[in-house]
């Protein structure tokens, strides 16, 4: 008997023990906790409670023991962000209670979005808005409100930030599509095909620079009606913005998507000065815009030809249209029109003198064109509109290159990487330029790295086969020239890295012949 006392007692005290050295943590919502940190960060705390490990954002938090973290004020449900481990359940409780269904039309048009600030900002995209007389927001809770107010809106990027006028509501925070590496787990809620709060999971399985444009490509299935919902991470946080359904070559391609990455959005999004929906006339696109906007989608999935005869009839709905002359001067540069593509480029420029991507691609025209002088130029002026316009900084790093301006060129390109680290193109120049200094080990790390981003770059392949040949390491090198040569045959042709070439290295390899090296460093 006095041997389980004793026990009983050990127990307790240990027990009690505990108690005093919790923490108490007092969260905006009321609700006391009395539990153990075992970490504090400045965004969030992580604790143990009940045997578990949890944590808190540290926006959700008023007081630690007496120490005021957050002044008191109104009690907030987006503070409700636990960090745990987590399972698709776990997310979609979370996460689907700042989704909402947007209606619009008197339900003519259905679509997503989410909220982003307690005060009813929601983030969408432009085409489920678009010329639109009548849009109803209705929240988890089942209450359907009006929207009241335009933040934001930027057709390029088919994004919108609306307001509704509401107070105290769930926000979901805000990632980093930067943070995210290809075969993370990404999470859509939305309403496909009207079916309210739906959850599919998927992977990350590219990163894509469309027009100018940053997208996360993932593989969660989605539908109409999931355009503006959330693609969140496992975490909860919003890293992109579901906008399209790849096809490809009129098939349904199984679950390629596209996602507007949320670093798109303006960091002060959801304190901009708002206009009234009524005032703007909602969300307007006219035909031609919507024209471009089909027209950029289809080109993106490979669809060109569709795509053209888009842009076309956008431009007989109005020829002046820069994004539409951008688009079409795309079109001929591809086909080698130079002339008519420069005519289109100078065309947008003239009808919209800050468009960034305009000045980019013509300067890619006269780089082509061996007008270098011009096309620097230009790239320089795209930078000072747009310092995040990749087009133009990897097209300016080739010109320093060309001159032999190699540190240029490696400054230019490492500022490149750490504004979109996910741009393959970027690590593929600097790949090249560590090549042409003899440095094969950062050239071969910056090879690899530009494949895990994106596998179909031939000149990534093409440089590590340099690289591998100059180190006598044959069989990788034979490698990596072949899958170039698969990838983008006219292209390794003109840096001569042919299947001729390629079988002259195997017979070299093989003891047979010498083989001619049109190659140097």
């Amino acid at each position: 008997m006095k041997t389980k006392l004793f026990f009983f007692m050990l127990m307790f005290f240990a027990f009690a023990s505990s108690l005093c050295f919790a923490d108490k943590i007092t969260l905006k919502s009321g609700e006391v906790i009395e539990a153990k940190i075992i970490k504090r960060m400045p965004d969030m705390i992580r604790i143990e409670y009940k045997g578990e490990i949890t944590g808190y954002r540290m926006e959700s938090v008023e007081k630690i023991n007496d120490e005021v973290i957050n002044p008191p004020g109104e009690p907030s449900k987006a503070a409700a962000y636990m960090y745990k481990p987590t399972e698709a359940k776990d997310i979609f409780a979370r996460v689907s209670q700042s989704v909402v269904f947007i209606s619009v039309n008197g339900g003519k048009s259905l679509g997503s979005g989410f909220i982003i600030s307690p005060d009813g900002v929601i983030v969408t995209a432009v085409h489920v808005l678009a010329n639109s007389t009548d849009v109803k927001v209705r929240l988890k809770d089942g209450m359907e409100l009006p929207v009241k107010w335009v933040l934001y809106q930027d057709n390029r990027k088919d994004l919108a930030v609306i307001k509704i006028d509401a107070q105290n509501l769930p926000a979901l925070p805000l990632g980093n599509k930067n943070s995210m590496s290809i075969g993370d787990k990404v999470y859509c809620i939305g309403n496909p095909l009207g079916l309210d709060y739906s959850l599919s999971d998927g992977l990350v399985s590219g990163f894509r620079n469309l027009e100018g444009v940053s997208y996360v490509q993932f593989t969660a299935p989605i539908s109409p009606g999931n355009s503006g919902g959330p693609v969140v991470n496992a975490s909860g946080e919003v890293i992109g913005i579901a906008e399209m359904v790849l096809t490809g070559q009129e098939k349904i391609a199984q679950n390629l998507n596209l996602a507007a990455a949320v670093n798109e959005l303006p960091p002060d999004v959801a304190s901009l000065p708002p206009t009234e929906y009524e005032q703007s006339k909602g969300i307007y696109l006219s035909k031609a815009d919507q024209l471009v906007q089909e027209g950029s989608q289809q080109y993106a999935q490979g669809n060109k030809e569709k795509a053209e005869k888009m842009i076309e009839e956008a431009l007989q709905e109005d020829p002046d249209s820069a994004s539409a002359n951008n688009m079409m001067g795309r079109f001929y540069y591809e086909e080698k029109n130079f002339e008519k593509a420069q005519h289109s480029f100078e065309k947008a420029i003239a009808q919209e003198p800050n468009f960034a991507k305009a000045y980019s691609n013509l300067g890619v025209l006269y780089y082509r064109l061996g007008r270098s002088e011009q096309a620097e130029g230009l790239y320089k002026k795209a930078i000072a509109l747009d310092p995040n316009n990749i087009g133009a900084n990897n097209g300016l790093a080739l010109i320093y290159r060309k001159r032999g301006q190699i540190d240029q060129a490696e400054e230019l390109l490492k500022k490149t990487i750490a504004l979109e680290p996910k741009e393959p193109i970027s690590y593929i120049n600097l790949e090249g330029v560590y090549y042409i200094r003899g440095q094969l080990d950062l050239a071969e790390d910056l090879g690899k790295k530009a494949i895990a981003l994106d596998p179909n770059q031939a000149d990534a392949y093409g440089i590590l086969g340099q690289v591998y040949r100059d180190r006598q390491e044959w069989d990788k090198a034979i490698d990596n020239y072949n899958k170039a040569i698969e990838l983008d045959p006219q292209a390794m042709a003109a840096l001569g890295i042919t299947q001729e070439y390629v079988d002259q290295l195997k017979e070299k390899v093989a003891g047979k012949k010498n083989s001619i090296w049109p190659f140097g460093k």
